[in-house]
């Protein structure tokens, strides 16, 4: 019980004092040509970075 009263006070903690900082990957599966050169990451849309794409001759 004092294992579930401890973590009670410090969620508690946490939003009294507003420093929750969430931080989230949200994986996305996609496909392209392979001679497509493309930055991708699980933080950011996978069209985010659209302007750096190139392809390979």
């Amino acid at each position: 019980m004092k294992r579930a009263a401890l973590f009670v006070r410090m969620n508690d903690l946490v939003i009294e004092n507003h420093v929750a900082i969430p931080l989230v990957s949200t994986p996305e599966s996609g496909a392209a040509s392979n001679k497509l050169k493309m930055t991708l990451s699980g933080w950011e849309s996978h069209l985010s970075l659209l302007k750096d794409w190139y392809r390979e001759g």
